[in-house]
Formats: C-alpha cells, structure tokens, sequence
C-alpha cells in the first residue's frame, strides 16, 4: 500500500486528517535523521493495519512531498472548522 491510498481508504474527514498527520510525522522525523544524505531514503509507516514503505532519492522529495501533504491537510482542517478557501486569479480582481 502507498501513502495515497492509505489517506483515501478513510473513511471520514478526521480520519483522513489524523492518517495526514501521522505521515507528516514520520516522514518529518525521516527528514531530521542525521545519516540521510543523497541515497535512497525509506520512510516505512506501519499502524498495525497498514504498512506503507516509500523510497525517496534525495532529501528534496521528502521536503516536496510534506508540502503537498501539509497543504492538503491544512485545507482538511479548515474544511473541518467549517472555512472553505476560495482562491482567484489576481488579474479578475484587478477588472
């Protein structure tokens, strides 16, 4: 299993939240660990039900993919709190 089915499989809004969160976790601790260099990294997640295991060949993915994950997970949360988010164009603004 990867990590995209393992958030989708949720089956609510603060499930999907918490699964999320426990990735970023993990893979923010992958990050921090003193021996990654450019070598392949793993970042295993295993939850008892679900055990996710990715390669990432440099740092850098690791640092790109907990953006999208944090992006998603903050729109998550307001979506949660009741705030949706509405993003325009800066040039129909400006009409």
């Amino acid at each position: 299993m990867n990590e995209v089915l393992y958030i989708q499989s949720a089956e609510s809004l603060i499930e999907r939240y918490n699964r999320l969160s426990v990735i970023i976790e993990k893979m923010e601790n992958s990050l921090i660990n003193p021996e990654i260099d450019d070598s392949t990294e793993y970042f295993i997640l295993d939850d008892g039900q679900s055990k996710i295991t990715r390669a990432f060949r440099n740092p850098k993915e690791i640092t790109s993919a907990l953006e999208r994950f944090d992006l998603l997970r903050k729109r998550i949360l307001n979506q949660l709190n009741g705030h949706d988010i509405l993003l325009r164009d800066n040039g129909v603004l400006r009409r």
